[in-house]
Order: structure tokens, then C-alpha cells, then sequence
């Protein structure tokens, strides 16, 4: 996978109907693919069937001889008769009934958010192991009601978690250290209305997820036709609107950006087995947005590794984005040694091997 002018043109959908339109599909060796299959009773009794059927189990018995290297991944809805007369080939499958999605008009959302998140366990370092967990960030005062309905929206898509303090923050627990860990770990999501900013905890809660570099998406939830100059990098982050209560769109919004994240991971993974093996795989981290300076100011003065750390951001440079380059090149720590941590962008990487090593290669000495 090379990075060009958008990583998401590196992701296509394809529909296929029969069994040519299967052999006609080109994939390369490090191509991940996600079959998402819908199915129905008359489907089943078509001449098509068996031999699709037959190809998509020789594929995914093909890619998951290594469970943890996992490529291939499927997603088999349809209807309970045509779902038992699935072949030999996937009848190790399971597949889901159709009515697990819910009403007509929402079943098509809950399948795509559904097949977002399936897309997220064949990427990334380890795939199979993306742990995914979406942190409801709200002022308690004005933002309670949409974080609940944010919440039960979540439960009733399968396979997705969510951490809701009102659920999840047991009676005798340090809350402080619990949400820390809790936002710093998760794809953040922030409710801002009126009273977010106000919130000393909610400004904390989202400088957390700042420092640790998590996805982070904005829920514009604010009813004042003017707003204020922010505190906090609001502007920076993909916002979501829904003044029609359609809660899935901010579940799908979060998972795009964790799946962009996730997309330049497997990249830059699979370019250091290739090019620079010698590398530590903790020795560099993907950000999905540039964080703003003084969460970087933070970051570079919590260091405490002695070790080099490259930070690579999944967007396009600007002129911020090299302002920040420029800002750590001159940073100092207490020793006169350059900091550790470097920032680089993955679209502009032309020399991986190149780049990545002067950006680990540790400091020679004191310097003047």
C-alpha cells in the first residue's frame, strides 16, 4: 500500500453478482479485503452460488492460516433459511439474521458502521487485535441527553463498546485516573455544548486524548447562533452535526477516522518490515490529526525515554504542520541534546528506510 494525494483512494468497494465479476478482481499480496455478504433465499438455489461461495472460502482459508496476520475478513448477513444453506466452503461461518440490524430504514447504517469496524480488524500492527472502545467526553449539565442516546445507539450496533461514565465508573474507583485511562485509550468522542469548555474535567478529558494521540471527533451540539473562540482544537478535528438525531452518523464519522489511522499503521508496519527491519516497532506511533502546540509542548516535556520517538501524522503537510516540524527541531532538553521526538508526515514520505532511520538514529553527544 503507497500513500498518494488521499488515503482513502486507496480504498475501493466493489459489488459482485456473479461469479465472473469474482474473477475478475486482481488482488495484490498485501491487499486487505472485506467481503460483506448479503444474503437471501433465492440466491442460494442460483447456479452462481456454489462456485462464489467455493472462492470466497478458498480465500479466506487461504488468509487466516495465521490468525494474527489475518488479510481477509467476511461479514455474512441474510436471511435465517438462506443463512443454513450456506456451503460446505463457509459453513464454518457464522452468519448473522437480518433482523439483528433493526428497522428497514436503520438496518443500512448498522450494517455500515458494523462493516467499518470489521474493516478496522484487518489493519493496523496487529491485526485481529484492534481493541476498540468509543469514549462519550460530555458536560453533564446540557450534554447528558445526547450522550445517552449516543450511548444506546452504540449498544444496539453489534461488536461495539463504549465507555459511558454513568455505566462504566463503578462506586469506590479513583474516577480521575479511570477516565484518564479510559480517554486516552479510546476513539474520543466530544459532545461540545454551552457548558463543554466550562467543564475543567471535559477540557482534561480531551487534552488526554490530545497527548496520547487518539482519534478524536467533535459532535457540534451547540444552540447559539455565534460561537465562541475555543480553548481547545475544536476546529482541527472532523465535526459532526445531527440536527436530525441521527446518532449513527457520529458512530460512523469516529470509525472512519480510526479506520484512516489504522490504514497508515499497516503502511508504515509493513514498510519497516521491508525496509528498515532493524527498527524497533515502538520506536514510532501514528497520530490521525497534527495535535495542537501545546499538547505537543506537553508531550515533549513528559519524554522520559531515552530512546528517539517519531510521531507520524495522517494527513497532507501544511504550513502548520511544518511550523511544528520547525518547533521540535529546535527543542532542547536540559542536556543540550535534541529532543526525541520528530514528526513526520506519511503522505509526504518518498525514502521510508531513509527518513524513519535519521529520525531514530539516537543523539551522538552534547550539542553546542
Amino acid at each position: 500500500m503507497r500513500l498518494g494525494s488521499s488515503i482513502w483512494s486507496h480504498v475501493r468497494v466493489i459489488t459482485i453478482t456473479d461469479k465472473a465479476g469474482l474473477d475478475s478482481i486482481a488482488l495484490g499480496e498485501s491487499d486487505r479485503v472485506l467481503w460483506v455478504l448479503l444474503v437471501d433465499y433465492p440466491m442460494t438455489t442460483g447456479g452462481d452460488w456454489p462456485p462464489i461461495m467455493d472462492a470466497i472460502g478458498s480465500m479466506l482459508d487461504e488468509a487466516t492460516q495465521s490468525p494474527d496476520q489475518s488479510r481477509v475478513g467476511i461479514l455474512v448477513f441474510g436471511e435465517d433459511g438462506a443463512l443454513r444453506r450456506l456451503p460446505d466452503a463457509l459453513r464454518g461461518i457464522q452468519g448473522k439474521p437480518q433482523a439483528q440490524l433493526g428497522e428497514h430504514r436503520i438496518g443500512p447504517h448498522r450494517l455500515g458502521l458494523l462493516a467499518l469496524h470489521r474493516a478496522r480488524q484487518i489493519l493496523g500492527r496487529t491485526p485481529g487485535q484492534n481493541a476498540l472502545k468509543l469514549f462519550i467526553s460530555h458536560a453533564k449539565a446540557d450534554g447528558v441527553f445526547f450522550a445517552d442516546a449516543l450511548n444506546s445507539a452504540i449498544k444496539q450496533v453489534p461488536e461495539l463498546e463504549s465507555w459511558y461514565d454513568a455505566e462504566d465508573l463503578a462506586s469506590g474507583n479513583n474516577w480521575k485516573a479511570k477516565l484518564q485511562a479510559n480517554a486516552s485509550q479510546s476513539v474520543f468522542i466530544a459532545i461540545r455544548t454551552e457548558a463543554y469548555t466550562q467543564r475543567p474535567v471535559c477540557v482534561d478529558e480531551f487534552r488526554w486524548a490530545l497527548e496520547h494521540g487518539v482519534p478524536i471527533v467533535v459532535v457540534d451540539a451547540l444552540m447559539r447562533p455565534d460561537i465562541p473562540p475555543a480553548t481547545l482544537p475544536f476546529a482541527s478535528m472532523p465535526t459532526v452535526r445531527v440536527p436530525d438525531g441521527n446518532t449513527h452518523r457520529v458512530l460512523a464519522t469516529a470509525l472512519r477516522e480510526h479506520l484512516r489511522l489504522l490504514m497508515v499503521e499497516t503502511w508504515l508496519a509493513e514498510s519497516s518490515a521491508a525496509n528498515a527491519p532493524n527498527l524497533p516497532a515502538s520506536a514510532w506511533r501514528v497520530w490521525p490529526r497534527l495535535p495542537a502546540f501545546d499538547a505537543l509542548q506537553q508531550l515533549v516535556t513528559k519524554q522520559d525515554v531515552l530512546t528517539p520517538c517519531c510521531i507520524v501524522v495522517a494527513e497532507a503537510p501544511g504550513p502548520e504542520m511544518n511550523a511544528a516540524m520547525n518547533v521540535l527541531q529546535g527543542l532542547r532538553d536540559g542536556s543540550g541534546n535534541p529532543t526525541p521526538l520528530r514528526l513526520s508526515s506519511a503522505e509526504t514520505f518518498k525514502d521510508f528506510a531513509i527518513q524513519l532511520s535519521l529520525a531514530f538514529q539516537p543523539p551522538a553527544g552534547p550539542m553546542a
